[in-house]
């Protein structure tokens, strides 16, 4: 079971939104509701969108799990060439 966000400062306005929402509305509005994408989906908070990401980017498997713990591993064909070589 993953820990529940916490958000450090309130939100400066009921009318600011996320970046993410932003993106969201944005895509909605040419596009529709009636559409390949859930956009309205991305708007509830940032695990639907870690979710969408770890399901398309080959080791974001458990991306939003790891974005609960306290350090973050993103894969990196850098760090593989690096570790490979020791």
């Amino acid at each position: 079971m993953r820990a529940p966000v916490v958000a450090w400062l309130a939100p400066a306005s009921d009318h600011l939104f996320s970046e993410v929402a932003i993106i969201a509305r944005l895509a909605r509005a040419p596009f529709g509701g009636d559409h390949g994408v859930l956009w309205s989906t991305f708007e509830t908070g940032y695990d639907s969108t870690r979710d969408s990401i770890s399901r398309v980017v080959p080791g974001c498997e458990d991306c939003t799990l790891a974005c609960s713990s306290p350090t973050i591993s993103c894969p990196s064909a850098r760090r593989s060439t690096a570790e490979s070589s020791l």
